[in-house]
């Protein structure tokens, strides 16, 4: 199992380096003193709803893996499904697609092509994704997988010409969940402080009280008054 994960971790770094031209990690260094307003924005729940991700995990997957061995529906997703379980969210492994697919034998690019269908936006991150302007670069905060975050990028054209830079806590840091050592680790990568960064997200945990805690000016997307709040503070 061990050799698995350390398999899906080799091919993510190669991954990341394919996906480096198409600019999903691509962050600007400050020069020391300048305070720039660098903005980022989580992706799902925020910019684009979930069922794409929902369908890879719990449709297409048990699709491929039915069709793998060659058994019904119904048979293959009690079994991938209980295989979520076993592994946990608290376990990286549970986040990776490449993972997955040497772990159920199945083609993970095809199930992700499938996917790609149920991108759908969400209008309110979408306006205000085009609404910002910042010096100093707008960037995606996530900790979905880069694969997902690239067919974000090719489905939706205004999400990839908005965003200078991508940073996933599963892909770049192996880290589960956007805990606060994820948010030193993208200060450190942009090179600027807390106060320097305002983020914008849906989940109220991850995305509000975990920033706010080191001094990230961190907003929920649902907030009636946020424009006007970017408005003043940008």
């Amino acid at each position: 199992m061990r050799a698995g994960l350390k398999e899906s971790s080799k091919r993510l770094k190669q991954l990341k380096n394919q996906l480096k031209p198409s600019r999903l990690l691509s962050p600007r260094r400050f020069k020391e003193g300048v305070a720039l307003k660098v903005i980022s924005f989580d992706l799902v729940g925020t910019l684009v709803s979930s069922e794409f991700i929902d369908y890879f995990w719990l449709e297409g997957l048990p699709r491929e893996y039915a069709k793998h061995k060659g058994m019904p529906l119904k048979k293959a997703k009690d079994i991938v499904l209980k295989l979520y379980d076993e592994i946990g969210e608290d376990d990286i492994r549970w986040y990776l697609p490449l993972y997955w697919e040497r772990k159920l034998g199945v083609n993970v690019e095809r199930v992700l092509d499938e996917s790609a269908q149920y991108i759908k936006a969400i209008p309110k991150g979408l306006r205000l994704l085009e609404k910002v302007d910042s010096k100093g670069g707008v960037y995606i905060l996530t900790n979905t997988s880069i694969e997902f975050v690239d067919l974000v990028f090719k489905k939706l054209h205004v999400v990839r010409e908005n965003v200078v830079g991508v940073f996933s806590c599963v892909s770049h840091f192996m880290l589960t969940r956007k805990t606060e050592k994820f948010y030193y680790l993208v200060l450190k990568a942009l090179g600027c402080s807390p106060e320097n960064v305002i983020h914008i997200g849906d989940n109220i945990t991850y995305d509000v009280k975990v920033p706010r805690k080191i001094g990230i000016r961190a907003y929920n997307i649902n907030d009636e008054k946020l424009s006007f709040l970017l408005e003043k503070l940008i």
